[in-house]
């Protein structure tokens, strides 16, 4: 009877085995990358990098305090709730616009758009929200979406997951990221580490290689380049120099110097000057510098489908269009989220 039992208890244990052996981390190899690099990775935003996302149409911000997604009409120049239930009060899960408190991420992937926050990942649309996966994400900001997987940071690892399946397929060990620069790129993905390190970690091999060292902030790829800041850090005044790197050729070209924040527009930079904090752009190659408005201190959006651009100065409620052509801000249509959020 006691052999019995024995055999029970082994043929019990045998099958938790089982159990467990399904939740396996995945085999790298058969990750899908596959024309994930068609998407124009050109709307970036160096304060909080993942605060504001166009799908070609509109703009969706993530206001990480009231769990809400807004829309900005972009033609009309208007800003609404992304809800268009009149008698609904923003505050729950039945809301198109009510994601999860500290929502912290949108990403565009193709012309679809995500929000994600700690436990949740919803796909986001014109008053219109689905949840596509349920997880533990963490609180951090430095999540990356990529097809149907997200990269997160755990415990110092950098975890990628098919959210679909809810199954693991890459781990990289000891990297603890920053929030600023964070992508993902040519079958890989670029985080800039706690040290200030730039650093490559290849999905499907799990190879990590470091591709600047110390001093590194905001990051970001924009036509086969990938773009970052490197700050002087023997300088009392913190030099900065924007520096372009193609990893084709391991070529890293200095562009311009003495940039805060920038972005992209039609080969054009849009930047702000350190220490002056002048709003500026130049040629892609760092040639024609200008002034376009002095000490102005903005923060710029770029949208590949959006003729200008969308910026913001220390009001974190309020944003504008600014016309490329005309240099121009439009004071006169602000999007100003104030105006909706007691709804």
């Amino acid at each position: 009877m006691q052999y019995k039992n024995h055999l029970i208890k082994i043929a019990f244990v045998m099958v938790l085995l089982s159990g467990c052996s399904d939740q396996k981390t995945a085999d790298p190899s058969d990750i899908s990358l596959d024309g994930l690099d068609s998407v124009e990775r050109e709307e970036v935003n160096f304060m909080m990098p993942t605060r504001i996302v166009s799908d070609g149409e509109d703009a969706y911000l993530a206001d990480s305090s009231s769990g809400l997604i807004y829309r900005f009409d972009l033609d009309k120049k208007q800003a609404e709730v992304n809800c268009n239930d009149p008698t609904c009060g923003h505050t729950d899960e039945t809301c198109s616009a009510y994601t999860e408190a500290g929502i912290n991420s949108v990403r565009r992937e193709g012309d679809q758009i995500y929000a994600y926050g700690t436990y949740h990942i919803y796909k986001i649309g014109k008053n219109e929200k689905e949840e596509v996966a349920e997880g533990n994400y963490g609180e951090a900001y430095e999540k990356v979406i990529f097809g149907d997987y997200i990269a997160y940071p755990k415990d110092g690892d950098i975890i990628v997951e098919n959210f679909r399946e809810g199954e693991e397929v890459q781990r990289f060990e000891d990297i603890v990221p920053y929030t600023q620069g964070n992508f993902y790129y040519g079958g890989a993905l670029w985080y800039i580490t706690e040290d200030l390190d730039l650093v490559r970690l290849d999905i499907k091999s799990g190879e990590a290689s470091t591709i600047e060292e110390t001093g590194v902030t905001r990051a970001c790829v924009y036509k086969g380049a990938v773009y970052y800041i490197q700050v002087d850090q023997q300088s009392s005044a913190g030099e900065n120099t924007l520096v372009r790197y193609t990893h084709e050729d391991q070529n890293k070209t200095p562009v311009a110097e003495n940039v805060f924040y920038y972005n992209f527009k039609n080969d054009s930079i849009y930047y702000i000057t350190w220490p002056e904090r002048d709003f500026c752009c130049c040629g892609f190659n760092g040639n024609n510098a200008k002034v376009l408005i002095e000490k102005a201190n903005p923060i710029v959006w770029s949208f590949p489908e959006y003729d200008n651009l969308l910026i913001s100065f220390s009001d974190y409620y309020t944003y504008y269009i600014y016309d490329i052509e005309t240099n121009m801000v439009d004071y006169d249509h602000p999007f100003k989220m104030e105006q909706v959020m007691g709804q």
